[in-house]
């Protein structure tokens, strides 16, 4: 009995301890995950995206979840990160960088500008600022630290720029860099360092435009590949840009490689370029970077690169956040492109009855976007409004109005009452603007019965859509009298 009773004693003495400690992980963020939270002097009731880069080659990013701001400003958004992860915070005119450790807090203040600027609301797809986050508290951390060191950077190449004396830029160069060596960071050490370091090689690739083989060593033989430090990646594309055009592949071998999809035989010959120094993981990436390079500088190659991306979305060679990338590059391909399919919509329309691709299947539809700040879009409401009488056959006209509220596009409607084709709203943050590439108004879109894009570059109606459509229209016929014979 005495032994239960000692053995009892020790489980309620786990079990107290497990208690407090889980009770203090519910009190105190800085266990398990990782938040970012403050207060917003603009944004009351507000949803706010975050996003992190997960394609450092088209730029593209992965979004992570959506911030909700309350009545008082306040707001608390919780994140699970393995490793230190670069965020931002979309704002309607600026974006808000910080890097977000494993088990970390940030306790930061949002600038101001909640209303959308009016060269945005005409040209929606026009960069933003960005801004570094300004984190209450953090004295000495990484986001502290990596601000402090830009700023030193930038500032001194600004001044070395002009000093023309090479032996005298090398001495102020080497006099800062023994400074940079004392700065240190709490929290990732191994991070900062690594940041450091690829940003400081490319100020001084910048400031003394050395051969690319006296980097190579020390920079990238037998190092792994960074995907979340973007001084490395940067690096890295200055380092390798159009690295199998010059001349590591013969331009034979390399044409007949890409037409074969032999992306195998394309790492292996960047390896061996390199005296198998690098990683595989490193010469995969070069591949990568350099087929995405060579697509957009001859149509030729399109097609086969277009299928090899294809094929390498399923290939057991390369890691998770390697196919992620092939993927996006992928997409890009093929996004907005005749024969492929178009970017997914769901969107209200007046009743706010919601509508999405899949309703107009069937039948083309002519697709166009409309901005009531836009004053030359009138003049083409008025010429879809004659395709819309005319009844074209197959023909759907579809209107995705983008403005700030529903109700700006329900009053046009109230006040525009012979417009009775299929409006649709949408708001600035919106996917939708960046997925069909709305870089300013109006733009169009024609898509087939399949949901597929029937033209590139569709013209406008003042570009003689009418032949334009015609013709997709016999080669559509066409294309279903050819399927339905094969059956």
């Amino acid at each position: 009995m005495k032994f239960i009773r000692i053995l009892l004693r020790g489980f309620l003495n786990i079990f107290l301890t497990t208690s407090l400690f889980l009770l203090l992980q519910s009190t105190n963020c800085v266990f398990s995950q990782s938040h970012i939270r403050g207060k917003s002097t603009v944004f009351r009731n507000d949803s706010l995206k975050v996003y992190y880069q997960s394609n450092f080659i088209t730029n593209s990013s992965s979004y992570l979840g959506s911030i909700y701001v309350d009545s008082t400003g306040y707001f608390d958004f919780e994140l699970k990160v393995n490793s230190t992860l670069p965020v931002y915070i979309d704002l309607p005119n600026s974006n808000v960088y910080l890097k977000v450790e494993d088990s970390a807090c940030y306790d930061i203040r949002l600038p101001g500008g909640k209303e959308t600027d009016l060269k945005r609301k005409l040209f929606p797809l026009t960069e933003k600022e960005k801004i570094p986050a300004f984190i209450v508290d953090e004295p000495n951390g990484l986001n502290f630290n990596l601000l402090k060191l830009n700023n030193m950077l930038f500032d001194m190449q600004k001044y070395l720029v002009f000093v023309q004396d090479l032996e005298k830029r090398k001495k102020l160069y080497d006099s800062l860099i023994v400074y940079l060596d004392t700065l240190r960071a709490k929290g990732n050490i191994e991070y900062f360092e690594n940041y450091k370091k690829y940003r400081l090689a490319k100020v001084h690739q910048d400031l003394f435009h050395l051969k690319r083989e006296f980097y190579f060593d020390s920079l990238f033989a037998y190092k792994p590949f960074l995907y979340n430090i973007p001084s490395y990646l940067d690096f890295f594309k200055s380092y390798y840009s159009n690295y199998l055009l010059s001349g590591i592949i013969s331009g034979d071998t390399l044409i007949q490689l890409i037409f074969k999809y032999d992306f195998k035989t394309i790492v292996e010959k960047i390896e061996n370029a390199n005296q198998n120094k690098l990683t595989k993981e490193v010469a995969q990436m070069i591949a990568i970077y350099n087929l995405y390079q060579i697509y957009y500088r001859t149509k030729d190659f399109q097609p086969a690169i277009i299928q090899m991306f294809a094929n390498l979305q399923t290939s057991n060679k390369l890691n998770s956040v390697q196919k992620k990338i092939v993927k996006d590059i992928y997409l890009k391909f093929t996004s907005l492109r005749k024969g492929y399919y178009a970017p997914h919509f769901n969107l209200p329309n007046y009743k706010n009855k919601n509508f999405e691709n899949e309703d107009f299947k069937g039948d083309f539809v002519y697709l166009n976007f409309y901005s009531p700040y836009c004053n030359t879009c009138s003049g083409y409401m008025e010429m879809l409004a004659k395709y819309y009488k005319q009844k074209i056959k197959k023909l759907n006209i579809v209107t995705i109005f983008v403005a700030d509220s529903i109700s700006q596009m329900n009053d046009f409607l109230e006040q525009n009452k012979e417009y009775k084709w299929t409006f649709l709203f949408a708001n600035y943050k919106n996917d939708i603007l960046k997925e069909y590439n709305i870089k300013s108004f109006p733009t169009f879109y024609l898509f087939n019965p399949d949901g597929k894009f029937a033209i590139e570059n569709c013209p406008s109606p003042i570009e003689n859509f009418e032949k334009a459509y015609n013709n997709a229209y016999k080669e559509w016929m066409k294309e279903k009298k050819e399927i339905q014979q094969l059956h």
